[in-house]
């Protein structure tokens, strides 16, 4: 019965984390599937941010650099 109750209790929440968007902050709506272009990250691609945010956006900008060789 315990493995039955665990295995039960496995899907479930596979369903549910399968569903939802792992994004903070949480996009108000998604599009998937409609659009074939990709989004690329180049030496002209801009990182703006606001004061509460600088710290976040020059740690984005260090990773590019570091594990990418990109200049952002």
């Amino acid at each position: 019965m315990r493995k039955i109750t665990f295995l039960f209790l496995m899907i479930i929440s596979f369903k549910l984390s399968a569903q939802e968007i792992n994004i903070i902050p949480q996009p108000v709506n998604i599009k998937t599937g409609k659009n074939k272009e990709k989004f690329i990250i180049d030496q002209n691609t801009e990182i703006i941010a606001n004061d509460s945010l600088s710290n976040s956006a020059l740690f984005l900008q260090n990773y590019i650099q570091q594990y990418y060789n990109n200049k952002t």
